[in-house]
């Protein structure tokens, strides 16, 4: 004769299929939550000398002592490591600043979630690489201040 299981044993393999499934559920949401460097990039960065802002519409407005540039950018997204110094830009900013338009290569490498060192890269005459110059780090605003020097009353 078979015996009868009990009303806590018939419950035993849906408790553990739901907490499999639930389980699954939660580590298949946490792979989509890494994010591309082009994400990271996206937001308020500012430094003593400057404040940019990168749009998800791939606009930018960048203020400096320089005054206020508007325009659009591009980034190869991929990431660099802090001794490389290869002189290729993967970072331009195509702008306008006073009427003018100008075109300004940037590595820019993402020294985690909240700094950003911006190398300006001169283009040689005839060459597609060019030479690193001069690097600044900046910091991740927050969304309520913008933090930042000469451009902290400017908000886009």
């Amino acid at each position: 004769m078979m015996s009868q299981l009990s009303m806590s044993d018939r419950r035993t393999p849906v408790r553990s299929g739901a907490g499999f499934a639930l389980t699954f559920i939660v580590a298949l949401s946490l792979c989509g939550c890494a994010k591309s460097p082009e994400e990271l990039l996206i937001g308020r960065w500012y430094s003593g000398e400057m404040t940019i802002r990168f749009r998800s519409d791939r606009s930018v407005v960048w203020n400096s002592s320089a005054g206020m540039a508007i325009g659009r950018y591009q980034f190869a997204g991929e990431t660099r490591l802090s001794g490389t110094s290869s002189g290729t830009p993967n970072l331009v900013l195509d702008v306008v600043r006073r009427g003018e338009s100008g075109r300004y290569q940037f590595q820019a490498t993402l020294l985690g979630k909240d700094r950003l060192q911006l190398k300006t890269v001169s283009q040689s005459e005839g060459s597609s690489s060019g030479q690193s110059r001069t690097a600044m780090v900046l910091r991740r605003a927050s969304d309520d201040k913008l933090g930042g020097g000469v451009a902290q009353a400017a908000r886009y």
